[in-house]
Formats: structure tokens, sequence, C-alpha cells
């Protein structure tokens, strides 16, 4: 590969602060209002526009277990109801976490985070990029970063890497592991988007399954009654109703393999095939009456990465703990979602 050597330049600091945040998304959220709310001086980055990583960018609506874990997402969600973007529901009451119970308004979502975390006094800077570590022996003393304003730097006390793959731990020489043993493959990503649809909810032709709609099975028969070649990319595509956001329906159906997230050239290819999957299977549900007017009212602006780096931890999570529902004298939370896996052959399992 060809190379060129990059001169030497004086990069100013922008700011100096006890805890800085890389990485605006869930994690990057609550971590930085946590910090920032006992005290610290916090700074948080983002690479977007707006907050929200997964729950926002990436669609990924509604989130399995939001309810019934109080602290700082209870009072999100408690915020979002109060501007009409979420429905309170008494978590006794609601038979599937993963339902459109717990679905939300994404555009609520991105405003009620950036005011809380605003409120809490913590200093953002969107449209930028964490770029390198700086380092100090093993030390990690700051962070570079690059946006239109040039390239800065910030120097904290303490560095959370919550961008999502470990990027800032990667490059600080923090050990970590990526795919699969035998051969580095990681599960497929998507593109998740949203339908308008006119059609009343009790007349949705799609197949219940739990608090979501089965979509595989309509859009298979709308193909062969339209007499439409159509591969569907993923078996078990479905959608989920949003009752906050009229008319809307989130669907997961573009899918694709082989795609390394940490990769610009295979996020782009990947940007380019699933969209192109979006508009064929959208054009197939035209054909069926109950989406006769249907259109792509909005997709993902980033592709959805299910895995890429894992840190090597000073523990390891196993399945059977999972299972078994092991307890932990430092846990902060639990969870009793399933071990969600989207096989890459015969020989994983997918739940």
């Amino acid at each position: 590969m060809k190379t060129i050597i990059e001169e030497a330049r004086e990069i100013n600091v922008f700011d100096s602060v006890d805890v800085l945040v890389c990485g605006g998304g869930s994690s990057g959220i609550f971590a930085a209002l946590a910090s920032a709310r006992l005290g610290a001086d916090t700074f948080l980055i983002e690479q977007g526009g707006f907050l929200g990583g997964s729950t926002t960018a990436y669609l990924v609506n509604p989130v399995p277990e939001m309810m019934g874990k109080g602290g700082l997402i209870q009072e999100l969600m408690d915020r979002m109801a109060d501007w009409g973007g979420y429905i309170r529901h008494n978590p006794s009451e609601v038979k599937y976490d993963f339902s459109y119970a717990n679905t939300y308004d994404v555009e609520l979502f991105k405003f009620v985070a950036l005011e809380m975390l605003d409120e809490a006094g913590v200093k953002i800077l969107l449209h930028t990029l964490a770029v390198k570590p700086i380092m100090e022996n093993d030390l990690i003393k700051g962070v570079i970063i690059e946006n239109k304003s040039g390239r800065q730097a910030i120097l904290a006390k303490r560095i959370i890497d919550c961008a999502g793959d470990g990027d800032i731990a990667a490059r600080s020489g923090v050990p970590f592991e990526k795919g699969r043993k035998k051969d580095g493959l990681m599960p497929s990503v998507s593109l998740l988007y949203h339908l308008h649809n006119e059609g009343a909810l009790e007349d949705l032709p799609a197949t219940p399954l739990g608090g979501i709609f089965l979509l595989s099975p309509i859009i298979k028969k709308t193909a062969r009654k339209a007499k439409i070649k159509y591969k569907l990319p993923y078996d078990v595509a479905f959608l989920v109703p949003m009752p906050v956001s009229a008319r809307r329906l989130l669907v997961n159906l573009a899918h694709i393999k082989g795609i390394d997230g940490t990769k610009a050239e295979d996020l782009t290819r990947a940007h380019i095939i699933l969209r192109k999957q979006i508009m064929e299977a959208t054009n197939v549900l035209r054909h069926n009456p109950y989406f006769s007017s249907t259109y792509v009212a909005a997709t993902g602006t980033h592709i959805y990465v299910r895995e890429t780096r894992r840190i090597k931890g000073e523990y390891y999570l196993t399945e059977n703990e999972a299972i078994e529902g092991k307890h932990f004298e430092d846990a902060i939370t639990s969870c009793r979602y399933m071990i969600d896996v989207h096989p890459l052959d015969k020989t994983e399992t997918g739940r």
C-alpha cells in the first residue's frame, strides 16, 4: 500500500476536563449525565448532528428492556411522555418487552437527550470525530478530535469510549477480539427504515408474533400473487407499528452479511446494497391492497452494525451464566432479553 508522511504540527487544546465521553449514543448520553450530575466537569463529543446512536441514527426502535429500570432511562422516558413522544405503560402489564408498547418518537428522543445533558452542564461538540488517543507511556491523557474547525485536542482525567466500535480503546492499545474465533466473521448488518402507511392497525395483514408483526409471509405471498421475482434478504423480516408517530411502521428487512463495521468501504457498500433492498421490498408491498399507498418515510442515517470489536474485560459473561440468570454483587442493572444471534451459517443458533 502506498503511504505518505504527515507533517508534524502543533494542535491547540480545546479544553481540559475531568471526564471526556467519546460517542453520544445511549451509553454515552447516560455516562455523561451521571458524570456531570456527580459534579465532574464533563465533555461529550459525537460524530453526528444529534444524539442517540442506535436509538436514533440506526432507528432501533423499540429498545427492549426499557421499562422498569428506573434511574436515568426512566427520567428520559418520562420526559418523552410529557412531550407526547412515549406512551406510559405499567411494565407488569406489558407481556413483551420487544413490542410497540416500547416505541418512542425518534425526533423527541434527540431533543430530550440534548435537553437533559444541557441542563446537567455537559459540554457538547457535535459533528466531531474522536480521531486519536493522546498517550503518555501506557496512560491515556486525552483525545485528538477533528471537525469543521480543524484538528484540536481535549485533555481529560478519564476517557470513556462509547463510540460503539471501541475505536479509541483499540487505538490506545487495549486488547480486543473481533468476530467469531474460527474466521473473524461478524453478524449481518441492517438498515432499518420507516414506512408511511395509511391503513388502520387492526387491519394489518401481517402475522403477529409476540409484540411485533412478521412481514416475511405477506411479502412472499404478495410477490407470488403479483408474479414478481423477489428474494427476501431476511427470512424473519418484521415490522413494528409506532403509535406515537402516526401512520409510521418500523421495518427490519434489509440485511447483508460479510460486512466489517470498522471499515468505511464495507459500510459504503452496505448502504448501496441495503437501500436497494428497501426500495425493492417497498415496490413488492405496494401490490398488496393494504400497502398500496405506502412509501419510505425515513431510513437510518447509519448502518445497524450488531458487532465489531469486543474489548477484553476483566470478566467474561458466559452463555450459561446468562441463561441461568446468575447474579453479581456489583451489578448495576438486570436484563432478561434473549441471546440474539443472527446466524452466519447453519453452525450457529439464532436464539
